[in-house]
């Protein structure tokens, strides 16, 4: 019993975010049978069908075989986004490995013409000084 005493915050807190999770989960259970609900009884015949094919899919697939649909979806979501995200790194640092590359041929073929044509005028320069 002294062992539970000492984790008595932790599992005040575990026990708060508990009760906050399923509130937000009542609410929103609520909130979307509102929004079925209206649909079924709307005079538009294409949002009652939909209404109806959702309850008979939701109804008709088991609990667990829905929630680890669910589970898929949104791990194919993430994934995707990481996927992505890697690709633009990876195009970024192909972009600044061929910038470090090209950077020196640039420099060289921009500045040399530069230096040619202002050569004549610098040394002129530098011997007068």
């Amino acid at each position: 019993m002294e062992s539970v005493w000492e984790y008595r915050a932790l599992l005040l807190s575990g026990t708060l975010v508990t009760v906050q999770l399923a509130i937000g989960s009542l609410l929103l259970s609520v909130l979307l049978g509102l929004v079925g609900a209206s649909a079924k009884l709307a005079r538009n015949p294409v949002s009652q069908s939909l209404a109806n094919a959702y309850t008979t899919l939701v109804r008709g697939v088991p609990d667990l075989v829905l929630m680890m649909l669910l589970l898929l979806f949104l791990l194919l979501l993430v994934l995707r986004s990481l996927l992505l995200l890697m690709l633009q790194l990876l195009m970024l640092l192909i972009l600044s490995f061929l910038l470090l590359l090209l950077l020196p041929l640039i420099l060289q073929t921009l500045l040399l013409p530069i230096l040619i044509l202002f050569l004549p005028s610098l040394s002129r320069l530098l011997s007068i000084i």
